[in-house]
């Protein structure tokens, strides 16, 4: 198995090993709409993927590119029922340009896991039920699909050196993307982790799974370079956030956001720093839904979203982590709700995206607003 990940992915991470994409097929361009307003948060431009809820968001390191991952994952919309894409992907540039200009599109059998560019943007790399996939996107191809024998799926670090392989055994390599060696390995004890996924400075992974003894799900922290444990999270709160078990992690690694669920189907966030599992900032309690969230680049503000008051809308909401107080609370109009969430790279812009697979972009409101975080 260890020879089959050198096999794919030998060279550098960046090569293209193979070309062609099976079960994946083009799409044609959509038209993004602009609308602007002088309110903090006003909206600066719109981009329609898909009718499909949108499960995820990103930008590239440089801030001039979007790629969005909408994909029928669960839903109260009755438009998605008939639609015969179960998945699309689509890559839009935003420097410069209003209204948004969509670069590629991509249809996905068997909708979609993640979406992330390389460090250089010149790829998008995104996880299936057929693989983890590097797409280029100016070619429109794929350059090479990583997938062990046993369909395990490795998870690539941000910088894209490493990978994380779950094992059936309940060990998970971290492998070097380049000579396929194996730089540690971290037993958890537990086979079928349901996600693994790095923190955004690589230095960690976050293991979601069951644990062996009890059977209760666990978020498991663990350092990549050692395998050590770093911290664990118990209990019957909901850790994870969407549908596919991710959960928010502060740009430099040290805070998670976490969501416990009360009394009376009641709701509390709360950022724990990982390492002391202390909080640094309690934010709210309330019956509503939580389905995504994002850190800024700075770490002074948190950004959620999920139901409004009612299942006709969605509401986003963003957080002053050094007073714990909500900065706004914006109700969209979509079929049940916003779905996904990211912050560029310069935080001066917030995507918000919902289940009617709409994309908003907003402004950011400056330090004047919105001060820094406590530290």
């Amino acid at each position: 198995m260890r020879t089959a990940i050198v096999g794919v992915c030998g060279a550098a991470c960046m090569a293209a090993l193979c070309a062609g994409c099976g079960g994946l097929m083009s799409l044609g361009f959509g038209t993004p709409l602009v609308e602007e307003a002088p309110a903090e948060f006003a909206m600066i431009g719109r981009m329609k993927p898909y009718a499909l809820p949108v499960h995820h968001i990103a930008f590239s390191p440089d801030g001039e590119q979007i790629v969005t991952l909408a994909y029928n994952f669960y839903s109260r919309n009755e438009r998605v029922s008939s639609l015969p894409v179960p998945g699309v992907l689509r890559v839009w540039r935003i420097r410069d340009t209003l209204p948004p200009i969509e670069l590629a599109s991509l249809a996905i059998e068997g909708g979609g896991q993640f979406a992330e560019f390389t460090p250089d943007a010149r790829e998008v790399v995104f996880g299936t039920q057929d693989g983890t996939i590097f797409w280029d996107i100016e070619g429109r191809s794929t350059t090479r699909t990583l997938l062990e024998p046993d369909d395990e799926r490795p998870i690539p670090a941000p910088d894209c050196r490493l990978l994380a392989v779950d094992r059936d055994d309940g060990v998970i390599e971290i492998v070097d993307s380049e000579t396929g060696e194996i730089r540690s390995q971290i037993d958890t004890g537990s086979p079928a982790a349901r996600t693994l996924r790095f923190t955004p400075d690589g230095r960690r992974l976050l293991i979601h799974r069951s644990d062996a003894a009890s059977g209760a799900l666990l978020l498991d922290v663990r350092d990549v370079a050692t395998g050590k444990s770093v911290a664990e999270f118990f209990g019957s709160h909901q850790l994870w956030f969407g549908f596919n078990f991710v959960t928010p992690v502060s740009p430099d690694g040290r805070f998670l956001l976490h969501l416990q669920t009360g009394t009376k189907n009641t709701r509390r966030l709360t950022v724990l720093e990982i390492e002391t599992k202390l909080p640094h900032a309690v934010l709210d309690q309330s019956t509503g839904e939580y389905w995504c969230a994002a850190f800024s680049p700075d770490g002074r503000l948190l950004a959620t979203g999920g139901e409004g008051v009612n299942d006709e809308k969605g509401k986003f909401t963003a957080w002053n982590l050094r007073t714990e107080t909500a900065i706004t609370s914006i109700e969209e109009e979509s079929a049940w709700g916003v779905t996904a969430l990211a912050f560029s790279p310069d935080g001066k812009t917030l995507a918000v995206g919902n289940s009617d697979g709409e994309v908003r972009l907003r402004r950011v409101p400056d330090n004047r607003s919105a001060t820094g975080a406590k530290r």
